[in-house]
């Protein structure tokens, strides 16, 4: 019995470590690192936030500029409200400003188009946001979430996670 006991322990700890080797994979796969570089030479840092959020409120674009802007964030979803898309959002939380606001720059400042303004944009999402995309990589892949351990993230907007940091799927404040 206890030969038993222990192969079934075995096949347990076998099979979580199956689980988060799927997760963890899928991670590296998908989640830019603290620190790497970006096409537009601002390397990623939870510490930008607060510089994008200014290019959102200092930077002013054409409506030629908006449109690019628009275009290239109409088709990602809000992680943190995924039934709008990024380019309105259902608010002007951080989270939204430091795309809106890293969008202006690349297009003001680098004279991005719409394809790499939405390139620059879910790298910034998938670094400040992992868990929305690694979810959404894993169902995407055919895997129910709980297969792997995990439970469908709700979006914080309608849960009242605003003000929660980005790393605990948060919109990172409303200021």
């Amino acid at each position: 019995m206890g030969i038993a006991k222990n192969n079934k322990e075995e096949g347990q700890s076998t099979k979580e470590k199956k689980k988060l080797s799927i997760v963890a994979q899928v991670r590296a796969e998908i989640v830019p690192k603290d620190g790497q570089e970006t096409s537009y030479g601002i390397p990623l840092s939870l510490k930008n936030t607060e510089k994008f959020e200014r290019y959102y409120e200092n930077i002013n674009l054409t409506l030629e500029q908006e449109k690019i802007k628009d275009n290239a964030l109409s088709t990602i979803p809000a992680t943190c409200c995924p039934d709008k898309p990024m380019s309105t959002c259902c608010c002007t939380c951080n989270l939204a400003k430091s795309v809106w606001g890293l969008s202006n720059y690349l297009i003001k400042e680098k004279n991005y188009d719409t394809k790499e303004v939405r390139e620059a944009a879910l790298q910034w999402l998938r670094f400040i946001r992992p868990g929305y995309y690694i979810a959404e990589e894993l169902k995407n892949s055919g895997l129910e979430l709980s297969s792997v351990g995990l439970t469908p993230e709700k979006p914080s907007c309608y849960t009242r996670r605003c003000n929660l940091p980005f790393k605990e799927g948060g919109c990172g404040g409303m200021n």
